[in-house]
């Protein structure tokens, strides 16, 4: 009996990730170091090779997707006057459930709460056909973009544009083309589906400002249907990645609208395994299932002698201030947008026990999920905010660089070459401004180096650089305090 995990929502609310788009890799080797794939993005072709021996390659097989694209567009199943039913739209093969069975059976099994029905709010499933609709009335042309992932029987692609997922046999050593889906229709679930734990039971383990905020998203969302006059589910154009596990298990994670989705062909079907929205997994706030404790992490970092002298010098007195301290650092470390290039969600997988491990650095929360193995759901395994670790990196680098810096100054004090004391007074306060001071009331030193040109320059930028450290500072001194308060108010609320 298929199980429907349900938590008290009124429609998919796919979570905006800032990201650039992750690939996968298109050169593929099976789990079983038997058959490599290649996959063309711009021809549309896919050739399979055996390797023997020391890795040669010998061909045994070439395909074309995209021309099984086409072929899918242009078979119509049925129409119903504007709105017609491609097999690219309602599955090819054997489909468990197939995407109308999704929209009835699934959807239509989620009613609305009494202020959605009262608010004259559509279901669920009709808001998802909607969509459907929507979708499906616009030409959405494949835009080179496809993934893939290869197991030991068969190749998984996906094409985002087209939101296909397709099932390749390669058993015989070619390409088979057995099932096609449609995971639109996926994409409107709002928490999961044959996961665990359900969203509903995790957040009433969170805290009661998380719980207060989720609370007020789910409000929101309500006055976001109201006002939208086509009552349809917003979703972002999909940003896939996939993988494999070993017994065929394939895995697709749309990172654009926050939701996993586990598939497998087994007995003829392409079945559906799980789905799981993660918009609750990562409203955790410290950790699920991990060791250390953050608290007691964190006590212990700062029992320690240097370390009790920066926190309380940088006025970091509780891991609320610590997260400020890592949010101002990555902040700063990525506003001139070079780390900022990389994709926010960084996944990978396990492919011998099905383990899917997402790092979004911009929460700076990593969650293990598995979806193989003898797994046919998603299983939330383990998550940890690794602020406290980041932190305490960041730290121990910030106190050896002033420890560095006051190394080179005093090697630049011994110096009696001036442009050599120069360059050591520069690395000096590139490693710790603030030591500007020190040099300034060190007479001798500056003597020594005061008529080299470039001593004036490298004075006022140090200054200029421990003004913006000050400054931030106070900022994030200030957010913490905003932080706390709301957290304050939030328990208030609750009682």
């Amino acid at each position: 009996m298929l199980r429907l995990l349900l938590i008290p929502m009124l429609l998919a609310c796919a979570v905006a990730v800032p990201l650039s788009a992750l690939e996968t890799p298109l050169t593929l080797a099976s789990p079983n170091g038997v058959l490599c794939a290649t996959v063309n993005p711009s021809l549309g072709t896919m050739t399979m090779y055996r390797l023997n021996g020391a890795a040669t390659l010998d061909r045994v097989g070439s395909a074309n997707f995209l021309n099984d694209v086409a072929f899918l567009e242009r078979y119509i199943v049925a129409d119903r006057g504007e709105d017609v039913f491609s097999a690219l739209r309602v599955g090819y093969g054997f489909n468990k459930p197939t995407p109308e069975e999704w929209l009835g059976s699934v959807l239509g099994a989620l009613k609305n709460s009494r202020a959605a029905n009262d608010a004259g709010i559509m279901s669920l499933e009709k808001r998802a056909r909607n969509s459907e609709l929507d979708f499906w009335a616009k030409e959405s042309p494949y835009d080179g973009v496809v993934r893939a992932a290869l197991g030991d029987a068969y190749l998984m692609l996906v094409i985002p544009a087209k939101r296909a997922v397709m099932f390749y046999d390669v058993q015989n050593e070619g390409f088979k083309l057995v099932a096609v889906t449609n995971f639109g229709p996926l994409l409107y679930l709002p928490h999961a589906y044959n996961s665990n734990p359900t969203p509903s039971e995790l957040i009433k383990q969170l805290p009661s400002d998380i719980q207060e905020e989720r609370r007020k998203q789910l409000e929101d969302q309500l006055e976001a249907m109201l006002a939208e006059p086509g009552q349809t589910i917003q979703t972002n154009p999909s940003d896939v990645w996939v993988a494999s596990a070993v017994g065929d298990k394939f895995l697709v994670f749309d990172i654009a609208n926050s939701q996993l989705m586990s598939y497998e062909y087994a007995g003829k079907n392409l079945v559906v395994n799980a789905v799981r929205n993660i918009e609750v997994d990562l409203m955790i706030p410290s950790a699920y299932k991990s060791q250390p404790d953050l608290q007691g992490m964190y006590q212990q970092f700062r029992n320690g002698k240097d370390n009790k002298a920066f926190l309380e010098g940088e006025a970091i007195n509780d891991l609320i201030d610590l997260e400020a301290y890592v949010q101002s650092q990555q902040s700063s470390n990525t506003s001139g947008g070079g780390a900022s290039k990389a994709s926010t969600v960084q996944p990978t997988a396990i492919s011998k026990t099905g383990d899917l491990i997402v790092d979004f650095t911009d929460q700076r929360k990593v969650i293990s999920y598995r979806f193989g193995g003898g797994n046919t759901v998603i299983e939330l395994r383990s998550m940890r905010d690794y602020t406290l670790d980041a932190g305490i990196a960041l730290i121990e680098a910030e106190i050896a660089n002033r420890r560095y810096g006051a190394q080179f100054l005093e090697q630049a004090k011994k110096q009696r070459n001036p442009a050599l004391a120069m360059r050591l007074v520069q690395s000096a306060l590139k490693m710790y401004p603030p030591l500007y001071q020190v040099v300034e009331k060190d007479s001798r030193l500056v003597k020594n180096i005061s008529a080299q040109p470039e001593y004036a320059a490298t004075i006022e930028d140090a200054i200029a650089k421990t003004k913006a450290m000050a400054d931030a500072r106070e900022a994030r001194i200030a957010a913490a305090k905003e932080r706390r308060e709301k957290k304050t108010e939030a328990g208030a609320g609750r009682r």
